[in-house]
């Protein structure tokens, strides 16, 4: 009886235990950039990117990340259910001053409906509800611009030294941008091996804003891991030709056509009262407009 007595304290213990470490609280946020010539590069079948892809980093999201740097995610004890539309999402977004700057360092790359309020709604329900600042949209948002502006993280990778197109070791980017912020970073790689995401790491103090950088608890994603002795920066893809100039000379050509058509029209028809058998004009019409000819044929009555 007493060893059973034992064995079941023992078996409440190991439960509680691990109940522990299941639910144990996040302790950072990553404040994910990337890429979008490499994001580009790396997309699903059936995926495409804007025609115009910025060639300077943006952001990814905000992500509460425990020590392991594991993501938090919807459904865990942090989270809750305060879940957005795009549509509802971008209505309470759009009244306020940062909301510029939002669509600027926050864009959505995909070709997609909905555009860049659909990523934000992507990036709230699967993140900002796990935050500190999951009943405030508004404030997580925000926050995001006041971190990526804050560090002037739009021009990092001239601030770093990192050129487009050049192989750099990771040790090199590592360095480099450790040299500038002063912290070591996440980095993450698609499968071409170019550089893909930077990841920069902020302390969570419970409740409130995250504004401190730290190391990040590790430098490498092991499911997206960096070549150690070439990645680089891919350069964005020129945009496809654009038909609207062409299109623009064929409505000029067309309105011009017309007009000359009503000049001469009214300027035959003033001289109606003058004692004609007939007038017969005929005007080849721009056969890139209706490819015929209009005629205009005026007989005395």
């Amino acid at each position: 009886m007493q060893m059973r007595q034992i064995l079941l304290v023992g078996a409440a213990l190991l439960a509680s235990t691990s109940t522990v470490l299941c639910a144990q609280p996040f302790t950072f946020y990553a404040l994910v950039l990337h890429w979008p010539p490499s994001v580009c590069n790396s997309l699903p079948a059936g995926q495409t990117c804007i025609h115009d892809i910025p060639e300077s980093f943006t952001v990814h999201g905000l992500w509460p990340q425990r020590k392991d740097a594991s993501p938090v995610h919807p459904g865990d004890d942090e989270c809750n259910e305060n879940f957005f539309t795009a549509t509802r999402l971008d209505n309470i977004l759009k009244r306020k001053s940062f909301y510029t700057n939002l669509k600027q360092d926050w864009p959505n790359l995909l070709d997609e409906a909905g555009g860049d309020p659909t990523l934000w709604s992507i990036e709230w329900n699967g993140h900002g509800i796990c935050s500190d600042l999951q009943n405030d949209p508004l404030a997580y948002f925000k926050c995001v611009t006041v971190l990526f502006d804050d560090r002037k993280f739009k021009n990092l990778r001239q601030d770093v030294g990192i050129e487009v197109g050049q192989s750099y070791t990771l040790a090199d980017v590592q360095q480099k941008l450790k040299g500038k912020y002063g912290v070591n970073p996440q980095i993450a790689c698609n499968k071409k091996i170019q550089l893909w995401e930077i990841r920069f790491c902020y302390k969570r103090v419970e409740g409130k804003e995250p504004v401190d950088l730290q190391d990040c608890p590790k430098l490498s994603d092991t499911k997206y891991p960096c070549d150690q002795n070439g990645i680089q920066l891919p350069r964005a893809p020129a945009p496809p030709p654009s038909s609207t100039p062409r299109m623009y000379a064929l409505m000029i050509c067309c309105d011009v056509s017309f007009l000359v058509v009503v000049f001469v029209s009214v300027f035959l028809v003033s001289l109606s009262f003058v004692d004609l058998f007939s007038v017969s004009l005929s005007l080849p019409y721009p056969t890139a407009c209706s490819g015929s000819s209009l005629i205009i044929k005026l007989t005395h009555g």
